[in-house]
């Protein structure tokens, strides 16, 4: 079984994403959550099986669930040099969100 703090996300990666500040707080497509050992998006949910950072890029293998699915995926995620925006770069210069207040 692997250590459970080994697959931790960083702190500076977790929080409340949106893809602009005024849906912050709300399930809105682009909406994401990351704790350290688990992720929410809009429509889907998960439990966090691996996790490295290489670079300042947190790489992500997650169990997903919803819409009736279950399925393993896995992200990259980089932080703006001030840690106010959260890039998704999983299939090159992706998604852009910002960190909500909270």
């Amino acid at each position: 079984m692997p250590d459970p703090q080994a697959l931790a996300v960083p702190q500076a990666f977790q929080g409340e994403w949106a893809t602009r500040a005024a849906q912050c707080g709300r399930q809105d497509e682009g909406h994401l959550q990351i704790a350290a050992d688990q992720v929410r998006f809009s429509e889907s949910h998960g439990v966090i099986v691996g996790a490295t950072v290489e670079d300042g890029t947190l790489e992500l293998q997650i169990q997903l669930e919803g819409q009736g699915q279950t399925s393993q995926a896995q992200y990259r995620f980089a932080l703006s040099d001030t840690g106010h925006a959260l890039i998704d770069v999983t299939d090159g210069p992706g998604l852009r969100r910002v960190r909500c207040a909270g």
